[in-house]
């Protein structure tokens, strides 16, 4: 997601990009895991979240305009939106 907004704003980018992950805890060994991906063969999987991102922006800009469906809390009380920082923003949006 960030190559792809950094590719939209026209900076240069490399065509392999490297994901690093650090295990927190202390271990024995490599506490290193390093994961080398061509970002522009998985922009698929980012296409998702840049639809519902362009109808939030339509919703915001248009208030006619409907708001992405929301898929894991019907309501501002269900267990995940107790959990999330933004439930409070997200159901006064209706």
């Amino acid at each position: 997601l960030y190559w792809f907004f950094a590719r939209e704003q026209g900076l240069a980018l490399h065509d392999k990009v490297s994901i690093l992950y650090v295990v927190k805890e202390w271990m024995f060994g490599n506490p290193y895991k390093e994961f080398l991906i061509r970002p522009s063969t998985a922009l698929h999987r980012i296409d998702e979240y840049l639809r519902d991102a362009r109808t939030l922006r339509n919703a915001l800009d248009d208030h006619s305009s409907p708001l992405p469906p929301r898929l894991l809390c019907s309501t501002s009380s269900a267990p995940e939106a107790r959990k999330c920082e933004m439930a409070t923003i997200c159901f006064e949006l209706d």
